[in-house]
Order: C-alpha cells, then sequence, then structure tokens
C-alpha cells in the first residue's frame, strides 16, 4: 500500500483520526496513572503528603522535611532499584526500543511488557531521588500506545509514525500540562516535519492526553514564572544571546555526533546488504513477451562493506575490531577461514545455513587466528549473549594500537 500524501483525503479517514484520538487517551491515562505513582512513590519514601496522591507540598519541601536518615535509606533503596531493575530488563527482557527508533522505523515494534517495565521503574527511581527527569517514562508508553494503536488499525507507515510520535507527545502533556509544547515536541523533534496532519494530529492527541490526566493530577501549573518586566536592556541581551546559544547548541550537537561516530569499538557485520546488483537497471517494467524466454540480465557486484571496514583507519590502529559471518551448507571450517583470510577479519562466525533457517536454535564456530570454537546448538537469544563474551574476551586480548590479526 502506497503512503499517503499530506494532500491525499486519506488523512482524513476515520481509522487516521481513531488511532490520533484513542491514542491521545491511552497516552493520557497512562501518564496520569504514571505521575500518581510518582507522587505516591515520593511521599512514602519521605514521608510527607499525608496519604493523599496528590498534596500541597512540593517534593523539595517534602525532601527538606524528611530527616538525613531517611534520605539516605532513599538514595540507597533507589540506587538498589535502579541497578538491579535494569540489570533484570536488560538481561531476561526483549531488546528496548527507543521513541526515536519505533518513530523513525514503524516496522521496529517497541516491546510491551519490557517498556512497560523500563517506564515503572524510571517512575519509580525518580520517586526515590534520581535525576533521570519524569519525561522519559510516560512518552514510551504513550509511543508504545501509539504504536500498538496504529498496528491494529492497520496504517499506512507514514501515518503510523505520525500516530507513534503523538503518542509519545500526548504523555508528555500529561505529566506536564503542556500540550501545546508537547505539540512543538512531535513536530520538531521527533517528525521534522510541520506537514498539517501532522500538526492537526498532533495538537489533537496532546491536548486529549493533557485533558484526560487532570483527572488524577490536575489542572496545575507545574512551573510557575515569576512576572517579568521587559526593558530595552533584557530586550538588547535576549537579541545578542539568542544566536550565541544557537550557535553553543549547533556546536555541541556536532561535537557529540562526532563523539559518537568515534566511540565504536566493534563492528558486527551479520550478512551481506546484497552481494549483486543489476549492471543496467532498467527505467521500465520488464514484462512478458510472449515467447516464454526469461530476460537476460546481467549483475556487477556490489562493493565489500566488511572488508572495506576492516581495511579501515580504526580498524587498522586497533580501535575497531571487525567481526563477520559466514552462513554456509557445507564445509563449514574451510569455508569461514578462506572467508576470514579474504576478508582480512580477526574473527569469523559461521553457521550451517539449512539447519537454522526459520527456527529460534542454532549452532555456530568461531574462527579466528588460532584456529576455531564450537559453540554447540542452543537459543539463538543465548549464543547472542555467548557471542558478544567471546567477542569481548577477544577485544581484550587485542594488541593495543594495532590492527589485530586476519
Amino acid at each position: 500500500m502506497n503512503d499517503p500524501t499530506p494532500d491525499d483525503p486519506s488523512w482524513l479517514r476515520p481509522r487516521f483520526l481513531m488511532a490520533v484520538v484513542l491514542t491521545g487517551l491511552f497516552a493520557g491515562l497512562g501518564g496520569m496513572l504514571l505521575g500518581m505513582l510518582l507522587h505516591a512513590v515520593q511521599h512514602l519514601a519521605y514521608g510527607y503528603g499525608g496519604g493523599h496522591i496528590i498534596s500541597h507540598e512540593s517534593f523539595l519541601e517534602g525532601v527538606q522535611a524528611a530527616s538525613g536518615p531517611r534520605r539516605v535509606l532513599a538514595l540507597v533503596l533507589c540506587g538498589l532499584a535502579a541497578g538491579g531493575g535494569w540489570w533484570l530488563i536488560y538481561r531476561y527482557g526483549r531488546p528496548l526500543v527507543s521513541v526515536k527508533k519505533a518513530v523513525s522505523d514503524p516496522t521496529q515494534a517497541m516491546p510491551p511488557e519490557t517498556t512497560m517495565a523500563h517506564a515503572i521503574l524510571q517512575i519509580i527511581t525518580v520517586g526515590l531521588g534520581s535525576p533521570l527527569g519524569r519525561e522519559v517514562a510516560p512518552r514510551e508508553v504513550g509511543a508504545l500506545a501509539g504504536g500498538r494503536l496504529a498496528a491494529l488499525l492497520r496504517l499506512a507507515p507514514a501515518q503510523h509514525r505520525i500516530v507513534i510520535a503523538c503518542g509519545a507527545g500526548a504523555g508528555l502533556a500529561a505529566v506536564y500540562n503542556v500540550p501545546l509544547g508537547a505539540a512543538l515536541f512531535v513536530l520538531e523533534v521527533l517528525l521534522g516535519s510541520f506537514a498539517w496532519p501532522a500538526v492537526v494530529a498532533a495538537l489533537i492527541a496532546c491536548c486529549i492526553g493533557a485533558v484526560v490526566a487532570w483527572a488524577g493530577l490536575g489542572n496545575d501549573i507545574q512551573y510557575a514564572v515569576p512576572a517579568m518586566q521587559i526593558t530595552a536592556s533584557l530586550v538588547v541581551w535576549a537579541i545578542a544571546a539568542g544566536p550565541l546559544f544557537g550557535c553553543a547548541a549547533h556546536g555541541w550537537q556536532r561535537l557529540t555526533a562526532a563523539a559518537r561516530a568515534q566511540a565504536a569499538s566493534v563492528f558486527i557485520a551479520t550478512a551481506a546488504v546484497a552481494d549483486w546488483r543489476p549492471a543496467a537497471p532498467s527505467a521500465q517494467k520488464i514484462k512478458k513477451d510472449g515467447s516464454g524466454q526469461a530476460p537476460q540480465l546481467a549483475f556487477t557486484e556490489n562493493p565489500d562493506i566488511l572488508a572495506a571496514v576492516a581495511q579501515s583507519a580504526a580498524a587498522q590502529a586497533g580501535r575497531l575490531f571487525c567481526v563477520g559471518f559466514a552462513a554456509e551448507s557445507q564445509d563449514l571450517a574451510e569455508n569461514a577461514e578462506a572467508k576470514r583470510l579474504r576478508k582480512k577479519v580477526p574473527l569469523l562466525v559461521g553457521n550451517i545455513g539449512p539447519d537454522t533457517f526459520g527456527q529460534d536454535h542454532n549452532a555456530l564456530l568461531l574462527v579466528d587466528a588460532k584456529g576455531s570454537t564450537a559453540l554447540p546448538r542452543a537459543s539463538k537469544l543465548s549464543l547472542a549473549r555467548r557471542l558478544v563474551e567471546e567477542i569481548a574476551a577477544r577485544m581484550a586480548d587485542a594488541p593495543k594500537g594495532k590492527a589485530a590479526a586476519p
């Protein structure tokens, strides 16, 4: 199914509008419940609130009124909950999918159980005193609701992206009571678009999310800004400081992006993107001519990504450890070693492809300069964890400042 364009009437079809409205409702409800859980944890941990979920005392006032030992105990519990909880999530839960990844690729569905556990754990640790921020959890829950509803209603991918982003914005609007700010977050940060369908959907979902949350959190201003007198000097300062702060933010983004690019220490090429491509792509559809003869197609080899990365400056300097994969049908050890030498990588992971396609179990053969190591048949999740351990051990033993021996 083709994605609808912004001018396509399908944007106004009931399924899309229903998804937006229901996403706002569920995200608002989720944000409200998470907000109430946050207050309950804060009151219980620091002993204020008088048994009410929502009290007139602020969190700062409650912490200041608590005794020293109680504050220390709350922070100790926070550390235990955070360390133990995240270990359990990453050890036993399905891999988390961030809101941004879910928006950019709707096929990467957020796992419901793991996402909910992650969100609740964040709220508990924030209530105990962690400085994580309370807005991430409701964004995740809202995006999860939006993604599930979009999938249930079988929306087009472009509509699916908007609904997921609207869910994240509605959750943000619910906990902070900022529907307009949340809508701008959806449009500017998550979607990077101000097309009218996105604007309408974001405003609807975020307003619904904020209003729904009033039932439990109240229609209160979260951060009161004192009255400010506008003076000539303040205007001049704002005009001068605005571009300065903008340039600083842009520079910071560039620096952090460069740092992240340099931070990679291992490159794992699980499969070739494509070995071959048509040498002369046709500009038109290649139709049957009734002769029964198959068309003659010529192919050319694609660039070898793994071999190129293995010869990069980072790999040659020992800063990047390269791992290749080989799915064979016979002579696994010989073919895997030949491929490892051809690609010039320190480690190659081989398996017999027909024995594992469409199954949940596999067996691997790790081939490096010292020989081969067999990982017996087990679940693919167990093998993945074992493989990470094997890669980490080889990286620790690799010589510093030069490429590992292929």
